[in-house]
């Protein structure tokens, strides 16, 4: 048995269906076939939107970070500086008071050894060498002692 033609009207099991429903059909499923489609670019797209929103977001957070990095290296490096700067003085300091200290003690051994030097200048002294000495360099007295202290 051969099957009918949709154009064949006397065939009682045919159906005949018009071209332009046939058409309206095809598109009708074919826009249903592609709406899932749709509905998942237009996800995609916003999925797409949030992303450049949170990237910029994150870049700001980026530009925000390294900002303040380098503004804290660059406090470490003034700090570091001044750091330097002060055990420097404090080494320049510590030269220094070493420094009086042995001219303190070099001025002390000078010291006694001249006081040395004139005790032993004093016991060698005659009573005759005595008194010419206190007519050369009589000794303070009144004014002259007081203008001494």
């Amino acid at each position: 048995m051969q099957p009918a033609s949709p154009e064949d009207p006397d065939d009682p099991s045919g159906t005949v269906v018009d071209e332009a429903v046939l058409a309206e059909r095809r598109e009708r499923r074919a826009g249903q076939d592609q709406q899932p489609l749709i509905d998942r670019a237009n996800a995609a797209e916003r999925a797409v939107a949030g992303l450049e929103a949170r990237s910029q977001e994150l870049r700001s957070e980026l530009d925000r970070a390294t900002s303040e990095r380098n503004d804290a290296v660059r406090r470490l490096g003034e700090s570091e500086n001044a750091l330097r700067v002060a055990r420097q003085s404090g080494f320049a300091e510590e030269q220094q008071r070493i420094d009086a200290e042995a001219d303190l003690a070099g001025a002390r051994r000078e010291a006694d050894t001249l006081r040395e030097n004139l005790d032993a200048a004093a016991l060698a002294l005659t009573p005759a060498d005595t008194a010419a000495l206190d007519e050369m360099f009589p000794p303070p007295t009144g004014k002259t002692a007081l203008a001494m202290l």
